[in-house]
């Protein structure tokens, strides 16, 4: 079993629960550091890129087995790739860094210099990408 961590539009339960439908997957909230989450140019959702400095807040998910992968590899498709980032548990104070997966987003020349905030998202265009990804 795997652990993913989420920082754009998975990390939102709606939108983990319609791509993985039936996901024993529990959420905890985590942070990353080393790479920063970017909007995208001419999309609602974000990218993540290498920078030193960054701290980015996302959300593990746990136990992701073998066909749920899969079904994230499907979904986040060709301009990303799936590596292991050390996360560390921000719910829970003695927690020890966690291995996870997350998608890294390779086509850099897309991504434009402001960051992408989850709460904008929540509040203006989550239910916009469900729809437009068929996922109600």
């Amino acid at each position: 079993m795997a652990v993913v961590f989420a920082y754009g539009t998975l990390m939102f339960p709606r939108v983990w629960g319609e791509v993985l439908k039936g996901s024993a997957a529990k959420p905890l909230s985590a942070r990353i550091t080393g790479f920063a989450r970017f909007r995208i140019r001419g999309e609602i959702y974000p990218g993540l890129a290498r920078q030193s400095s960054a701290q980015t807040d996302g959300v593990l998910y746990r136990p992701v087995g073998a066909s749920e992968l899969a079904i994230l590899d499907g979904f986040e498709g060709s301009d990303y790739q799936r590596i292991t980032v050390l996360a560390m548990p921000t719910d829970e104070p003695c927690a020890a860094p966690i291995k996870a997966y997350a998608y890294l987003y390779l086509r850099s020349g897309k991504l434009e210099t402001n960051l992408w905030h989850p709460e904008h998202f929540r509040r203006n265009d989550l239910d916009d990408f469900i729809n437009a990804e068929g996922l109600s």
